[in-house]
C-alpha cells in the first residue's frame, strides 16, 4: 500500500497530508496546558499585541523592540486578530507552525531518496517521516522565532537543489531571487540568520553549474536582498548590552549591578573548549537517550565525522550531489553556530533550537546512504523513531508544561497557559474562561524615557483570576 502511494505524486501528497495532520495532533497534544517561555518569549508577545493594539512593534513599557526582529511577532499578531489575543492561540500558532515545518521537510524527505529503488527506500522514507513527526513536536514547545525561521530553511534546500541542477545559463540566477527572499524573510525572524547566508553564498559559489559570471550575478542578488533586510531590522548589534547581576536580597533595579559586555564581539558566555564539546553534544542529545553529556558529545563527533566522509567522498550519482549540496549546507551551517557563539555573547547552549536544522535535514541523508544495509537501518530507527518516539510519548501523557492553578494572584514567567489574555487597553473585556494577566517586567528593561520602572515583578500577574470582569 505504501509503496503504491509513494509511486504517485498524489500518493506521496496523501502520505505527507496525512503526517502533517498528525504532527499537527501530537502538537496539540504535547501543548495542552500550555507552552513554555522565556523572556524573549514575553517579548514577542508583547510585541505581538502592541503591534494589534497601537501598530507599533514595543514592549508593555513603550520601548521599541530592536534586539528581535517583529517577523515572529507579525505571525503571532496574525492569529490573534483571528482568534483572540490569549495562550490558546498562542498554542494553535505553534501547532500550525510544526504543521507547515512538517509539510516543508516531508517534502524535503522525497528529494533525499532515489525514485527507482521502493523496496530499498521504504523504511528509510517512512523512518524519516515518523521522526520528523515525533521530533518537532517534543522541540517546538517553547514560544521563540526558531520554529518560522526552520521553514525557511527547508525551503532553501529545496531551491539549492534545484540551482545545483540546473544547467541553463539564467536559470539558477532567477531561483537565486527567491532564495534572497527566504533570506530576507529569515533576517526579520532571526538574526542567525546572517549564518544560514553565509552558507547559502558559498555552496553558490562552488556548486552552481554555470560559468562565474552567472554564479556571482546569483550571490549578488542574495546578498542584496538579503543585506537590504538587515539594513531595514533594527538589531541592537554594536551597542553595549546590559547584563544584570542581581542581588539575591535585592527588590529594586537600584540593587543591581550592572555588568557591561560588547554584546557583539569577543564576548562569550563559555570558553573555545566547552563549545567544543558543546556542540557535538547538541547533535548527539536528539539521538541518545542517556544524560551523560560524555555520551552524547561522542555520538555527536560519531554523526558530524560521518556526515564529512560523505562530503568528501566522490558522489557517483546525481542523488549522492544533491546529498552533498545538504550535507555542506548542514556542515557549514554548524561552522557557522560554532564561530558565532564564540563571538558574541548568548546566553545559552550551543544546542537545543540552534542545531534543529541538522537533525532533520541530516536524518534522511543517513536513512538513504545506509539503505542497503538493514543493520545499520534497524539502528537508526531505534535512535530517531525510538528515541524521539519514547520522549513524545511522556509529553502527551502528561503535557509539557503543567496545569495552571490559579489559587493566587502570582504564576511564573516560565510557562503561557491557554487561560492568559494578554492586553495592554484600559477596562478591557475580558473572553470567556480567560484570565487578564499582567506579563513580567524583569529588572533590566526600561521604560521609553530610559529609566528602570518603578514597579518590577518577575512573575506574571493574574487579574482577578476566574473571572471575566476587568
Amino acid at each position: 500500500m505504501i509503496l503504491k502511494c509513494l509511486a504517485l505524486r498524489r500518493g506521496r501528497a496523501l502520505l505527507l497530508t496525512i503526517t502533517v495532520a498528525m504532527s499537527f495532533i501530537m502538537t496539540a497534544l504535547v501543548l495542552r496546558h500550555g507552552i513554555r517561555s522565556w523572556p524573549d518569549s514575553w517579548y514577542d508577545w508583547e510585541g505581538s499585541v502592541n503591534l494589534i493594539e497601537h501598530g507599533t512593534y514595543t514592549t508593555m513599557l513603550g520601548v521599541h523592540i530592536q534586539d528581535w526582529p517583529p517577523l515572529y511577532s507579525v505571525y503571532l499578531a496574525l492569529f490573534q486578530l483571528l482568534f483572540g489575543q490569549t495562550g490558546w492561540t498562542l498554542i494553535l500558532s505553534m501547532c500550525v507552525l510544526v504543521a507547515l515545518n512538517v509539510g516543508v521537510w516531508g517534502a524535503y524527505i522525497f528529494k533525499v531518496f532515489p525514485v527507482d529503488e521502493k523496496p530499498l527506500s521504504l523504511a528509510g522514507i517512512v523512518g524519516s517521516l515518523v521522526f520528523l513527526v515525533f521530533f518537532l513536536p517534543i522541540n517546538f514547545t517553547s514560544l521563540l522565532p526558531n520554529g518560522v525561521l526552520l521553514v525557511f530553511i527547508g525551503l532553501i534546500l529545496h531551491l539549492l537543489a534545484a540551482i545545483t541542477e540546473d544547467p541553463t545559463p539564467w536559470g539558477g540566477v532567477k531561483k537565486s531571487l527567491l532564495v534572497g527572499v527566504l533570506l530576507a524573510m529569515g533576517v526579520f525572524t532571526h538574526n542567525s540568520t546572517i549564518i544560514y547566508i553565509v552558507a547559502t553564498v558559498i555552496i553558490i559559489l562552488f556548486k552552481m553549474p554555470t560559468q562565474l559570471r552567472q554564479r556571482l550575478i546569483a550571490i549578488g542578488l542574495i546578498l542584496l536582498i538579503s543585506g537590504s533586510a538587515w539594513i531595514i531590522v533594527p538589531h541592537g548589534i554594536g551597542t553595549k548590552a546590559t547584563h544584570i547581576a542581581l542581588n539575591s536580597s535585592a527588590a529594586l533595579p537600584t540593587s543591581t549591578t550592572v555588568e557591561k559586555g560588547t554584546h557583539f564581539l569577543f564576548d562569550p558566555k563559555y570558553t573555545f573548549r566547552e563549545y567544543l564539546v558543546q556542540a557535538p553534544e547538541g547533535i548527539g542529545v536528539f539521538f541518545i537517550p542517556l544524560s551523560s553529556i560524555a555520551a552524547q558529545a561522542m555520538l555527536g563527533v560519531v554523526i558530524l565525522a560521518t556526515a564529512t566522509v560523505f562530503l568528501v567522498r566522490k558522489p557517483e550519482t546525481a542523488l549522492e550531489s544533491r546529498h552533498q549540496i545538504f550535507i555542506a549546507f548542514a556542515l557549514l551551517a554548524t561552522i557557522g553556530h560554532f564561530i558565532i557563539f564564540n563571538l558574541v555573547w548568548l546566553d545559552c547552549y550551543l544546542g537545543d533550537r540552534w542545531t534543529w536544522y541538522f537533525a532533520i535535514a541530516m536524518v534522511p541523508v543517513f536513512f538513504c546512504r545506509f539503505r542497503r544495509n538493514w543493520q545499520m537501518i534497524a539502528l537508526l530507527l531505534v535512535l530517531t523513531v525510538g528515541v524521539s518516539g519514547w520522549r513524545l510519548f511522556k509529553l502527551v501523557r502528561k503535557g509539557m508544561v503543567p496545569v495552571l492553578v490559579a489559587s493566587s494572584n502570582e504564576a511564573s514567567t516560565l510557562e503561557i497557559h491557554p487561560q492568559y489574555f494578554l492586553t495592554f487597553k484600559l477596562n478591557p473585556i475580558v473572553p470567556p474562561g480567560a484570565i487578564q494577566i499582567d506579563p513580567p517586567v524583569y529588572r533590566w528593561q526600561t521604560t521609553s524615557s530610559g529609566a528602570f520602572p518603578d514597579h518590577v515583578h518577575e512573575t506574571v500577574i493574574l487579574i482577578r483570576p476566574g473571572t471575566n470582569h476587568p
